[in-house]
């Protein structure tokens, strides 16, 4: 079985993306740039499992990516860098208000999911200080070699269920939380029973993963 963490770019030096925080924090927008561009890819397949297929007619997982990296431009001087798991951390939560937003909007609005069409994000390129996204469409070789196993991963860890096994991988494999933080995120009594959740639910996905390998 592969593994489960969404990889990063090759060379990636957690340090580094401290020192680009840093730097573009000063107001370095080449720094912010690599930055973002580091992080894409961890964030596109969490955002891939927190938005079901079912609801990507009316939350488009790359409109929420740009929205969501269109505030982490903006408030990268309010991220508070403990350590580089901060990064991914904090960017996951501005995802999470954005794909609130897109779901509290449609509720207001009353509108079916047949009859939404995706809610345009106006990107302005200037917002994104020149940052282009990689593209994610693979190449015949990429999609066989290593992205079709991403996507089987991260669809089944989508359908995973209960929501806390769903949960838990998320935090410690897609976010890098400590058990400490996954502990009291879960309200278990010692780290010794977070991680026992946390591996009861990768047995589990690993379990519906293995049926499409056979």
């Amino acid at each position: 079985m592969p593994s489960s963490m969404p990889e990063l770019p090759e060379g990636f030096d957690p340090t580094q993306s401290m020192e680009l925080v840093w730097q573009g924090q000063k107001g370095d927008a080449d720094a912010v740039n690599e930055l973002f561009v580091r992080y894409i890819p961890r964030l596109r397949r969490y955002l891939n499992v927190r938005i079901p297929a079912g609801q990507r007619c009316y939350v488009d997982p790359e409109d929420v990516l740009q929205e969501t990296l269109i505030v982490a431009t903006r408030r990268l001087p309010e991220l508070e860098l403990r350590s580089p798991a901060s990064i991914m951390q904090w960017l996951s939560k501005i995802a999470e208000h954005k794909i609130s937003e897109r779901r509290e909007y449609l509720r207001a609005e009353r509108r079916s999911p047949e009859r939404e069409r995706p809610i345009g994000v106006g990107v302005d390129s200037e917002e994104l200080c020149g940052l282009q996204l990689p593209s994610h469409d693979p190449t015949p070789s990429q999609f066989f070699a290593r992205n079709e196993m991403e996507q089987l991963m991260d669809q089944q860890l989508c359908e995973l269920e209960p929501e806390e096994y769903r949960g838990v991988i998320l935090q410690r494999d897609y976010l890098d939380a400590d058990w400490e933080t996954i502990r009291a995120h879960f309200g278990r009594p010692t780290i010794e029973a977070a991680q026992d959740l946390y591996h009861r639910a990768h047995k589990r996905w690993h379990e519906r993963i293995s049926r499409y390998l056979d």
